[in-house]
């Protein structure tokens, strides 16, 4: 078996935010591949309702995993960097229950940048039958028509789960690296 998968490793802290982050990637085709699998096999006849749930499966649940798994991949290199830095504290800051809570507020916060996504669009049936969609009118205007709430939450989600995690990501890797070459050239030689 996997090392995962052994007993003595699955205590780690390290193992438990891994796992979390194999689950979000898992997500991000399951749900489209289930969603195709329904539709080929049973068919949703209603086009509103097929527009809905192919935008439901195929857009907003992998974007939500998305998110999740990067915050989770950025909080995975904050505890590397702490293993290396902090290596006396790091026991108690990182304990089990400490990652569980962090998955789960991770899970909380993408969910909360994610919940717009739900009500952005307004699916319609035209005259053909065919299914269309357009902007709700949830949000507020700019003088020029376009929608400021939707342009917010947008960059809010690109800002805190892209930009802000991938320069989290990159940050804490160089400082594990700076230290761990550090910790390299500091040892002192067995001759």
């Amino acid at each position: 078996g996997s090392t995962l998968s052994k007993p003595r490793h699955k205590s780690y802290a390290n193992n438990r935010m891994l796992f979390a982050i194999a689950i979000c990637h898992a997500q991000t085709f399951c749900f489209p591949t289930l969603f195709q699998l329904y539709q080929h096999t049973i068919r949703i006849r209603n086009p509103v309702t097929f527009c809905y749930s192919w935008y439901l499966m195929m857009v907003v649940m992998p974007q939500l995993y998305y998110t999740v798994s990067n915050i989770l991949i950025a909080i995975l290199s904050i505890m590397r960097y702490c293993c290396q830095h902090y290596p006396f504290q790091v026991n108690e800051w990182f304990a089990i229950p400490n990652v569980i809570k962090a998955i789960a507020c991770t899970s909380i916060f993408a969910v909360a940048l994610t919940i717009p996504k739900f009500f952005e669009r307004n699916f319609y049936s035209d005259a053909t039958g065919k299914c269309g969609n357009e902007f709700t009118q949830y949000s507020l205007h700019y003088p020029n028509g376009s929608l400021a709430l939707a342009h917010i939450l947008t960059w809010a989600r690109v800002i805190f789960a892209g930009e802000v995690v991938c320069i989290t990501i990159v940050i804490f890797s160089l400082l594990a690296i700076w230290e761990r070459n550090k910790l390299a050239r500091d040892k002192p030689r067995l001759s």
